[in-house]
């Protein structure tokens, strides 16, 4: 090599050293970029001097979600350039890289996820806990209010829910009967089991007397069927409940409870071992074993044990037009007139 090759790969040399030393000053001394990633636009099919590809520096603050996907995409090329073959960090008990826990969650987060199909399960919940959270859903709603508001329907059926809410009483609500200021039941049930007791026919009633119904089946009748005969009761014969018509089927007087569902004629009891005791005419069936005075105690003490929840008691001997039946109504006591048990 001669002397003056020397000299010019030296210069070379010293410019070249020059020129990186500048260029590492610019970058300690330049600013913090954004937080973001450069992307580069293509290039074009004939590259000129003037047609050098350009980049765009897109910001990622306040989308996280993009910045994650950029954030496993940078990791991937990494890890792609470097052909890392060793054991996995986290299974081989060696701390993961950091960020890569953030990153595989943004990962997670970013993929969306089905939602599940309700079950049959899950509806019968849903509309059980709607029940709960509104009780009066559990009550039917009256098909055609008639010549009743709905306001006062739908206080009926509220007043029906706290009543029987809790009672084992077997029902069909029917449309609204009649008006106010007459014969009527703004919310009507058809009965037709209380406790287990058939009401043969089904009894249309509003749902304070089937209340008072229960509490005397349960608490009176039972126990004394069981006391007097070791059987239960089965069934009641309705001799007469809902009917528009004035007390004791008179043409002039006031209302009967029957037009208001506030009360029921009893003709029957039918019990399990097939005994059945008439109001009006004794005894049939299987009554043999059976003494007179059970029999008499019966009837005593389930029409007696009646006047603790019916506020009209009547029945053979209090006069002619009850004399084959229990009449049992919910009249509205006046103040100075207490119950009439006769």
């Amino acid at each position: 090599m001669n002397r003056g090759s020397t000299i010019g790969l030296a210069f070379g040399l010293s410019g070249f050293i020059a020129g990186v030393a500048v260029t590492g000053m610019m970058v300690v001394n330049a600013p913090p970029a954004k937080e973001g990633f450069i992307i580069a636009e293509p290039a074009a099919e004939s590259l000129s001097p003037r047609s050098i590809p350009t980049a765009t520096l897109i910001s990622l603050e306040g989308e996280p979600t993009r910045k994650a996907s950029f954030d496993r995409l940078a990791l991937a090329s990494l890890t792609s350039l470097f052909d890392y073959e060793g054991p996995d960090p986290v299974e081989d008990g060696t701390e993961a890289p950091e960020g890569a826990e953030e990153i595989d969650i943004a990962a997670r987060n970013d993929v969306p996820v089905p939602r599940r199909r309700p079950t049959a399960d899950d509806l019968k919940l849903a509309s059980a806990e709607a029940a709960l959270a509104d009780p009066v859903a559990r009550m039917p709603t009256v098909g055609k209010t008639g010549n009743w508001s709905s306001e006062a329907v739908n206080e009926a059926r509220v007043k029906c829910e706290q009543l029987l809410g809790g009672l084992d009483v077997e029902f069909k609500v029917k449309d609204s009967i009649g008006r106010p200021s007459g014969c009527g039941i703004a919310y009507p049930i058809s009965v037709s089991k209380i406790a287990g007791v058939a009401i043969t026919p089904p009894a249309t009633l509003n749902c304070k007397m089937a209340a008072a119904l229960h509490r005397w089946i349960t608490q009176v009748v039972q126990p004394t069927a069981k006391q007097e005969f070791n059987t239960r009761l089965t069934g009641l014969q309705n001799a007469s409940a809902y009917a528009c018509r004035l007390r004791n089927n008179a043409s002039t007087g006031k209302l009967s409870e029957h037009a208001l569902g506030n009360a029921l004629d009893i003709a029957d009891f039918r019990f399990s071992n097939r005994m059945e005791a008439s109001v009006g005419s004794g005894w049939s069936g299987s009554i043999k074993g059976l003494s007179l005075a059970s029999r008499g105690d019966f009837m005593k003490r389930t029409r007696s044990g009646a006047c603790k929840y019916f506020n009209t008691v009547l029945g053979p001997g209090s006069d002619a037009h009850h004399k084959d039946h229990y009449h049992l109504d919910l009249m509205k006591l006046r103040p100075g007139r207490g119950k009439y048990c006769h």
